[in-house]
C-alpha cells in the first residue's frame, strides 16, 4: 500500500495558475467567437453536454458576480466581527492561541 503524500504548496499554486491561465484563454476564445457572429454555435464539452458561447461567458459573468457578492458580505462581517470585539472585548475563553 502507498503512503498518501501531502500535496507541496509549489504544486498547488502550480496547478491553480495552470487552471486560472486555462480559464482565461477559454474566456477569450469565447469572447472571439461571440465578436465574430458565432456566439450561438454549439460545441460539445468533455462531457457531450451542448453548449454556445454565449451561455458560457454568461455563466462566468453570474459566477464573478456571486464571488463579488460573497466577498462583500465576508468583508462586512468581519467588519462588524471587528467593531464588536473593539465595543465589549474578547472573552477569555473565546482567544485562539
Amino acid at each position: 500500500m502507498a503512503i498518501a503524500r501531502k500535496p507541496s504548496i509549489r504544486r498547488l499554486l502550480l496547478v491553480g495558475l495552470a487552471s486560472a491561465a486555462v480559464l482565461a484563454y477559454m474566456v477569450c476564445i469565447a469572447i472571439l467567437m461571440v465578436r465574430s457572429g458565432h456566439g450561438i454555435e454549439t460545441y460539445r464539452t468533455f462531457w457531450l453536454v451542448e453548449e454556445d458561447w454565449t451561455s458560457f461567458l454568461v455563466f462566468i459573468a453570474i459566477t464573478v458576480v456571486a464571488i463579488g457578492v460573497g466577498l462583500v458580505y465576508r468583508w462586512r462581517e468581519a467588519r462588524k466581527w471587528r467593531e464588536l470585539e473593539r465595543r465589549y472585548g474578547t472573552p477569555e475563553g473565546d482567544r485562539v492561541q
